[in-house]
């Protein structure tokens, strides 16, 4: 897997916790110009697909450690009047729907990540949401993926309805061909990456 004339040699591992390991290294040496350009290129492929259109309920997230930017398609969730969500963990297992009124919440929940304020309304039902945009270290192209480890959107994922149209934002280089995935394990319907849609 290469990325700006560089190569990430994970080709040949299929352990989860070596393959974030080298996919975290990797996305923290990125640089800010990179971040910015691909998280644009990203969110506009986003806003042009039917599933954004249609959707009424939106749960995003806030981007960290150099994940894929959120923050301009977070703004526009709210300008086009959808109902924008962002996941706020309550404890070291449980991750829950809150409903945003700016694109990066006004605090920090338990893990240290931005996310709304939980005293300003109770969780949404995931069964409302329609698009579920969803962050990850790493992506196969059978549309599994590599969080960090927690199991967080695992377990939401399970509460969500079928219908929910659910898409991973990634990086070109963190999509690889290895097939990772446990049988527990739930895939993404869609990846968008700077390049396009892999999947």
């Amino acid at each position: 897997m290469k990325h700006s004339g560089w190569s990430i040699g994970v080709h040949y591992m299929e352990d989860k916790a070596t393959l974030r390991k080298a996919m975290l290294e990797a996305r923290n040496g990125l640089d800010q110009a990179f971040i910015e350009a691909s998280g644009t290129c990203i969110c506009r492929q986003l806003i042009a697909t039917p599933w954004f259109k249609r959707a009424k309920t939106v749960m995003s997230y806030v981007d960290f450690k150099n994940e894929v930017p959120t923050g301009p398609f977070n703004r526009l969730c709210l300008t086009a009047g959808k109902t924008l969500l962002l996941p706020y963990c309550i404890d070291k297992t449980q991750m829950v729907a809150l409903m945003a009124t700016g694109p990066c919440g006004a605090g920090t929940d338990v893990m240290g990540i931005p996310a709304p304020d939980p005293a300003a309304g109770p969780p949404v039902d995931p069964g409302e949401i329609d698009l579920l945009v969803i962050p990850g270290v790493a992506f196969n192209m059978a549309g599994y993926r590599i969080g960090y480890g927690k199991g967080f959107y695992d377990r939401f994922l399970l509460k969500t309805r079928a219908d929910c149209i659910k898409v991973g934002l990634a990086y070109e280089f963190q999509v690889t061909d290895i097939p990772f995935q446990k049988e527990y394990d739930l895939p993404v319907d869609y990846l968008i990456t700077e390049k396009g849609m892999p999947i």
